[in-house]
């Protein structure tokens, strides 16, 4: 099984004597210690486990379900029955389809809008929870617009949002049209939580940062390889400062780059065949995460609070959104605090 959701599908449909085990049973299987609390009740003994497994991993997969919302956090779901839909599946891409689609964004997207998206969605932090609190990285679309359709006992709207193509939300939960004059009015996010591992090109493990880099008191490593490695975006042009330590703290920058045999020193201008093969590997890599954005998304529907935080809105359906406008993006990133 892949992640956390598979995991929790399989034993969705188990049933305990006590219900506070249908949370301790499955902490072997996801490898977590935590303590046991008879009559904490259901709702809070399975938050706990599922804050642990983000908390420990960074799976944000235990975030996908339909139901109802738990007491202990909002975006964790009240019953592990909510997991037995099978999750919403991303279009399957070939990596044909998208080299494809990478070759049109050169020609019809700025690259340095593409390589501002990643650099911004490659600083965020790992979700957290603390004091019951969830901490999500996340994309985060304005809602605008919400226009009613009553249907049976569910309620059917028709959303607006910035940077996204208009869709369809389902929920037994009433949701008060946004107001731009009106303060009483309950503001709405529909967002996407970040995933980190679109970042990567596939068959690639994760780039060495500096600090996994070879020790620089070995004098038998020349600077390039430092450069020779794919980094982040922020690591193309480092300080001095983001440098591995020396005993030395006195030399200079250049010390680095003046060594005998150095880029510097066998080609004016630089090391232009390490920064291009570098700078052409980050334009790859924020082009793919551009196509996988392109593509439509589970999101969650947030309800802001009084006190600046948000709560998610649970739905009976997945809510199917797409990205329309990618210029509008990078001042979409942030961390939201959810209840």
């Amino acid at each position: 099984m892949r992640d956390a959701r598979e995991k929790l599908q399989w034993v969705s449909a188990r049933v305990t004597t006590w219900q506070e085990d249908i949370a301790y049973s499955l902490f072997g299987i996801f490898g977590v210690n935590l303590p046991v609390i008879y009559g904490e009740k259901k709702q809070r003994a399975l938050g706990r486990l599922l804050q642990e497994i983000v908390a420990q991993s960074g799976d944000i997969s235990a975030l996908d379900w339909v139901g109802q919302s738990s007491e202990f956090n909002s975006c964790l779901p009240a019953d592990i029955t909510s997991y037995k839909a099978p999750p919403y599946a991303l279009p399957s891409l070939s990596e044909h389809d998208i080299q494809l689609s990478i070759s049109s964004l050169r020609h019809a997207m700025a690259v340095d809008l593409a390589l501002e998206i990643y650099a911004l969605l490659d600083k965020q932090n790992a979700p957290r929870f603390t004091n019951c609190r969830l901490h999500l990285p996340c994309i985060a679309f304005r809602v605008t617009a919400i226009k009613q359709n009553r249907a049976e006992d569910q309620e059917t709207y028709e959303v607006k949002a910035e940077g996204l193509h208009d869709l369809l939300i389902t929920t037994k939960d009433k949701l008060n049209q946004p107001s731009s004059t009106r303060r009483t009015m309950q503001s709405f996010l529909l967002v996407c939580p970040w995933n980190r591992n679109l970042l990567e090109l596939p068959g690639l493990a994760e780039p060495p940062g500096l600090a996994e880099l070879p020790d620089v008191a070995d004098d038998t490593q020349s600077e390039e390889v430092y450069w020779s490695a794919p980094g982040s975006p922020l690591q193309t042009s480092p300080s001095l400062a983001e440098l591995p330590d020396v005993a030395d703290d006195t030399q200079s920058e250049e010390v680095y780059w003046s060594a005998p045999g150095s880029p510097l020193q066998t080609s004016p201008g630089g090391f232009p065949e390490a920064q291009e093969s570098v700078d052409s590997e980050l334009s790859d890599r924020s082009l793919r995460l551009i196509v996988h954005l392109e593509q439509p998304f589970g999101a969650f529907l947030l309800a802001h609070q009084r006190g600046g935080e948000y709560k998610r809105v649970a739905s009976d359906h997945d809510i199917i959104a797409q990205v329309k406008d990618f210029s509008s993006i990078p001042d979409m990133v942030k961390t939201l605090e959810i209840l």
